[in-house]
């Protein structure tokens, strides 16, 4: 895929230009773990945790996990 970017006009009205060539081809496959837990505590309130692991992020080969780690809560009133 291409994307050109334009720059600024000059004096003359000239758009100067840059093509820029990017790569769409996966190196790998993205893989996902995902562990959650909720809890009510009680009927208006209820809050939660979640890991999820994720091995080629972005689906470009490496050799590192990519962890996030979530907390939510809900409040209902």
């Amino acid at each position: 895929m291409y994307f050109r970017f334009m720059g600024q006009a000059d004096k003359n009205g000239v758009l100067p230009y840059q093509d820029h060539k990017v790569s769409l081809s996966p190196s790998d496959r993205q893989k996902d773990l995902t562990v959650s837990y909720y809890k009510n505590h009680s009927r208006n309130l209820k809050t939660g945790i979640k890991a999820v692991l994720t091995d080629d992020l972005g689906h470009i080969k490496n050799n590192s996990l990519d962890t996030n780690l979530l907390l939510s809560a809900s409040y209902n009133f």
